[in-house]
């Protein structure tokens, strides 16, 4: 769980410091969404895969053990760069790095516990998300309010490298298919094999495609909402750091645990509801979440938006554990990785750039409205040269990229309700292609 912890505290430092990177250097939304997603994500995909069939030959905790340290190290530099280009290429590096973490992970998971547990066990494990969400967020808004976004990296890169060390030296490589009652002993499968496999299981699909739709709004919404904060109610970056953290924290820690227990508890009497609640969470908060963006008062805002959130966690211990049951041991450390190709393409490379894209749509056309001529990215994204600015101009520039945000986030949104339809659909085939030893009641 430490580990995890620092794995998302790098992942998400971007949001607690977005604002601040955008100031100091001059970005759009549009280029901060591409620091925060594509820029982690492609490399991420890239090297996900390979390093997954790694996963599979060779020791799984001597690779978590590389990659800790690698993403660590890239971290850091992040704090050193100088220009936008720069931060671009070490973001590509902590994707590199996490690439290899999460799909060798969850193969470890489901060779220490049972297939009936593993939702339980990895909802406990991640509760490291909301933990590290917590931490990157308040502590990332102090840091950058009290002295700079800069020292930000320098201060959570470096620990990661210890515990690299930490994990080579403490943790057990358990045997293949150790949990399932009975050891793997066939030949690791060619990854056109598992791809053919896969391309068979309806369910797999379409629990894919709903986790990459939740990660659509979630990565791109989460990583715009301290700017969503500190645009429309005038917080600074410590205070809405702190919110931040307090929205990510309770919604990631209700949701992953209550998703894990509530479908293990659930999944015993009919497995399909391992696709039903996520289904039937993400219909029901999402008006709740758009209703937070609407409001006016911070704390009916922040109430709203952690109720709205929560499913954006739940799903997590469900989908990762339950595709795990859907391949056999030796395919489960790169059927995660082509899950998460798909969750990291869609949800974290694609959902802070179309975020970023909309809010500046949606700024210029605000911008166009209350002054009628000039563009909104050339006048209002640096803070030097709105000093300069008229106040109508000034004032006009500020309304416009508070409504720019708001809009862009309640539009993407819109991708949890179709994200729950492909839950439904995966509940149809999901009994018959599970090939784990599920504890079911009545189908």
């Amino acid at each position: 769980m430490l580990v995890y912890t620092f794995n998302y505290m790098d992942r998400v430092i971007f949001a607690s410091v977005g604002e601040a990177v955008k100031q100091d250097l001059g970005l759009t939304d549009m280029q901060l969404g591409l620091l925060g997603g594509l820029a982690f994500a492609a490399f991420y995909t890239l090297f996900g895969l390979p390093l997954a069939r790694l996963a599979e030959r060779f020791s799984r905790v001597g690779i978590i053990a590389v990659c800790v340290a690698a993403w660590s190290v890239m971290t850091a530099l992040c704090g050193t760069a100088q220009a936008y280009w720069q931060l671009l290429i070490f973001r590509m590096g902590v994707g590199v790095g996490e690439a290899g973490f999460t799909p060798t992970v969850v193969s470890l998971i489901s060779d220490y516990f049972k297939p009936n547990r593993r939702a339980t066990a990895y909802s406990i494990i991640i509760l490291a998300v909301p933990i590290g969400s917590f931490l990157a967020a308040s502590l990332g808004g102090w840091i950058v309010e009290n002295y700079s976004w800069r020292m930000v990296f320098f201060v959570i890169g470096p620990p990661g490298i210890l515990l690299g060390l930490l994990v080579k030296f403490t943790l057990r490589e358990p045997p293949r298919g150790h949990s399932d009652g009975k050891l793997d002993q066939d030949p690791v499968p060619s990854l056109v094999e598992v791809l053919k496999y896969l391309v068979k299981k309806s369910a797999f699909i379409h629990l894919t495609m709903g986790a990459a739709l939740i990660g659509f709004v979630a990565y791109g919404n989460n990583f715009f909402l301290m700017p969503f904060l500190v645009r429309n109610f005038d917080l600074d970056h410590a205070q809405a750091g702190m919110i931040l953290g307090v929205i990510l924290g309770v919604s990631a820690a209700v949701g992953t645990l209550s998703g894990g227990l509530l479908s293990d508890w659930a999944g015993r009497h009919n497995i399909k509801w391992y696709a039903w609640l996520p289904a039937l969470g993400l219909v029901c908060s999402w008006p709740i979440y758009v209703l937070a963006l609407y409001q006016d008062v911070l704390l009916i805002a922040v109430i709203l938006m952690v109720l709205g959130s929560i499913t954006f966690y739940a799903f997590l211990p469900t989908t990762q554990t339950v595709t795990q049951g859907l391949v056999r041991p030796k395919m489960r450390a790169s059927t995660s990785a082509i899950h998460g190709i798909a969750s990291a393409m869609v949800g974290l490379g694609a959902g802070p750039v179309f975020l970023g894209f909309a809010s500046d749509g949606f700024a210029q056309r605000a911008f166009t409205a209350a002054i009628g001529e000039g563009s909104f990215n050339s006048l209002c994204t640096n803070s030097a040269q709105m000093a300069n600015l008229a106040d109508n101009v000034a004032q006009a520039c500020a309304v416009a990229s508070a409504q720019g945000i708001k809009y862009a986030m309640i539009t993407a949104s819109v991708g949890l309700i179709w994200a729950a339809g492909h839950y439904l659909l995966a509940a149809r085939t999901l009994k018959s292609e599970v090939v784990s030893p599920y504890i079911q009641g009545k189908g």
